[in-house]
């Protein structure tokens, strides 16, 4: 009998790993729906600069390069100019 895919529990063992002072920290394979991230970042070819905070709104694939998500951003603090080309949803 195969076993159904839960998120629930992907979270479950998540927050367990998160417990311990591991020396090797987990590594995730996949992001889901909901997940908020947080990332700096800095313009390309631009001199801007800052963090930005999203939220995984869906998986929609994976293949040789990776996986690819669609993504909303929930904030950005621009610490050093202006970030062109991204804006808070």
């Amino acid at each position: 009998m195969k076993e159904e895919y839960s998120v629930s529990i992907c979270r479950d063992l998540e927050a367990k790993a998160g417990q311990y002072s591991l020396h090797r920290p987990m590594r995730i394979e996949r992001y889901e729906k909901g997940t908020k991230l947080k990332y700096r970042i800095k313009s390309v070819g631009g001199r801007g600069r800052g963090n930005v905070s999203l939220v995984i709104d869906k998986f929609i694939g994976s293949g040789f390069a990776g996986q690819l998500y669609r993504v909303k951003i929930i904030d950005i603090d621009a610490k050093e100019g202006i970030i062109s080309g991204i804006e808070k949803d």
